[in-house]
């Protein structure tokens, strides 16, 4: 079940994480960019790369443009040589996921890192070496050691990365295809979306994702759904089923954030954020897509934190699913402007989206509202 007792900081994490996700962060403006990386890389080599943590984050977590990265990298190579240095490994997941073969500069640090860590750690820190992949080969004997732990979160995470950094190897789409098998729910969605994330081809895995997709838990059949399309690229089974669960109660899904520990939220907006990946195989499910932004406006703001971020992110899959008529978009105007429900807690957040809608219109509607 969702956790209501959570934090209310944790939305603007959760809405940082389903931006990423689903909208792509903007990369930061030039100028404003190119002053900060500045900073950073004149701090990092005045103390000899012994830095804060928040320098550190940072620069891993910031969306620097391209013609910076360079320059970034090379910040991050001084932090590294100070043997002391301690990196969050939230922001190490982000970097790497972002920069993907070109964080293989973390690899060192990775190998001191990951022995020893704490379950959430290890998984944050194995997503990255899965971002990386096969110039993370140095890590294969210490991954796969990984592949044993008694947490089962850990150890799906790390077959999933030894997939990536060894492709060749049969051990680990052994143990992500056991874990497809398991009479605990929990741990088939894992490994459904452990799965997805390798994006790599297996017939023994399409045909345990297949049957899953008739499986008794929504969890389950959406993220199986999105699994068998990310390694087989065909939609045809996986759209259905994705489209079937934004009707269905919410259920709680935390792979968003990597590990069970931290605030799940809704299987629709895991399930909106698979059928923007579709692209045009996703696109006839725009108006489904809509109601569930009708159903947050209708959600009171008492439990209301899970249901801001899954409007946040079905407002942002119209502007990628479509085109909305003039009516439409009146009735999703009416639903981010509801004055006691879930978009209440996010307010500015939903207009700039909406705004962003509003400009797709048709042009007799460029200045409708004026």
């Amino acid at each position: 079940m969702l956790d209501r007792s959570a934090p209310l900081w944790i939305l603007p994490v959760l809405l940082e994480m389903f931006t990423f996700i689903v909208e792509g962060v903007e990369p930061l403006p030039g100028d404003a960019a190119r002053c900060r990386l500045t900073e950073l890389r004149e701090e990092a080599e005045s103390t000899c790369g012994c830095v804060n943590e928040d320098v550190s984050a940072t620069l891993l977590t910031a969306n620097w443009p391209n013609d910076l990265m360079p320059t970034a990298r090379a910040t991050l190579s001084i932090i590294l040589r100070e043997p002391r240095t301690r990196l969050p490994p939230w922001a190490v997941r982000i970097f790497a996921t972002r920069n993907g073969e070109d964080a293989a500069l973390l690899v060192p640090y990775l190998a001191v890192s990951l022995p020893g860590a704490e379950r959430g750690d290890a998984v944050e820190l194995l997503c990255a070496i899965r971002s990386i992949g096969p110039r993370a080969k140095a890590l294969e004997e210490l991954v796969q050691s990984r592949c044993n732990d008694p947490s089962a979160v850990v150890a799906i995470h790390a077959a999933s990365a030894l997939v990536r950094v060894a492709p060749t190897q049969r051990y680990p789409r052994n143990v992500l295809l056991s874990y497809l098998s398991s009479d605990r729910p929990e741990y088939r969605w894992r490994a459904a979306d452990a799965i997805a994330a390798t994006g790599s081809p297996d017939e023994g895995w399409s045909q345990r994702l297949t049957k899953l997709l008739k499986d008794d838990d929504v969890r389950v059949r959406v993220t199986s759904a999105y699994s068998l399309w990310r390694i087989t690229n065909d939609p045809k089974d996986a759209f259905p089923v994705l489209v079937a669960s934004l009707t269905e109660r919410d259920a709680s899904l935390s792979t968003a954030f990597e590990y069970p520990s931290r605030h799940g939220d809704s299987h629709r907006a895991y399930a909106i954020r698979a059928i923007v990946e579709l692209g045009d195989a996703g696109k006839p499910a725009l108006r489904d897509v809509i109601l569930v932004v009708k159903e947050v406006a209708r959600t009171d703001t008492a439990n209301s934190d899970p249901h801001a971020v899954l409007g946040i992110v079905a407002l942002n899959a119209i502007g990628a699913l479509g085109t909305v008529s003039e009516s439409e978009f009146k009735e999703i105007e009416a639903s981010v402007e509801c004055k006691e429900c879930a978009f209440a807690m996010v307010r500015d957040e939903a207009r700039r989206v909406l705004s962003g809608i509003r400009e797709t219109l048709p042009r007799k509607s460029d200045n409708w509202g004026e």
